[in-house]
């Protein structure tokens, strides 16, 4: 299901981008 696998990385993405927004901020 290609469906999931883009649903899994764009949460990856997600995460990924949290965690770069929480460095800059701090």
């Amino acid at each position: 299901v290609p469906n999931l696998l883009q649903v899994v990385k764009r949460r990856r993405i997600k995460q990924q981008l949290n965690r770069k927004n929480i460095y800059f901020r701090d």
